[in-house]
């Protein structure tokens, strides 16, 4: 009796956390790209140019009106050296995203777009990912140095400074949903054949 309590007990544990993972408000995004190198072409030269970002963070998606803040994220803006310049996390930095209406949207046209914004609160480091309206997934809009509006697409700075010096503009990059762990797979999986255990266990009482 106490094997079966103890084994039954297992079972539903098992089963509580796989919901739990899976009914986490928020889905974990992997973000990666690349920075335009320096150019004659290229107006701005940050300590970026040429390097690339990468992290995770945490959000529901789409988002459909005003702003939500991002209050988990891990991200690095990197330059060409392959050098770490800073390392975004909430502990320095405030993520948000929302709905901008003057977005670059190719080098001669404007209109609204999703943006991600993960900052210190100094304006010591930034990094702005501009996306496509009821942005899902996929890739980012990048920046357009040669924009006529003065509103330029993605870009990332590493310290404060003149715009033309410090700010480095992003040449590609991609959001996407970061593939589950595989801890985190087992525990779904076990959760599932428990269900269908004490399923089938209820179906062999009637």
């Amino acid at each position: 009796m106490n094997l079966f309590l103890a084994k039954r007990g297992a079972i539903l544990l098992a089963v509580f956390l796989a919901f739990a993972c899976v009914a986490s408000a928020d889905t974990v995004y992997d973000v990666s790209g690349t920075f335009l190198p320096s150019s004659a072409s290229n107006p701005f030269h940050g300590l970026l140019n040429g390097g690339t970002f990468n992290g995770t963070f945490s959000v529901t998606l789409p988002i459909t009106s005003g702003e939500d803040r991002i209050t988990t994220f891990n991200i690095n803006l990197v330059n060409s050296s392959g050098t770490v310049l800073v390392n975004l996390t909430p502990s320095n930095a405030e993520g948000f995203l929302e709905i901008i209406g003057d977005c670059s949207l190719s080098s001669t046209e404007n209109g609204s777009c999703d943006v991600f914004d993960f900052g210190t609160a100094s304006g010591g480091a930034n990094l702005q990912l501009d996306t496509p309206l009821d942005f899902t997934g996929g890739q980012v809009i990048p920046g357009f140095p040669s924009n006529t509006s003065g509103v330029y697409g993605s870009w990332a700075w590493p310290e404060g400074g003149t715009a033309d010096d410090v700010d480095s503009l992003v040449a590609s990059g991609t959001i996407d949903p970061a593939v589950p762990e595989s801890g985190t797979l087992v525990l779904m999986g076990m959760g599932l054949l428990a269900g269908l255990w004490i399923k089938r266990k209820r179906i062999l009482a009637q």
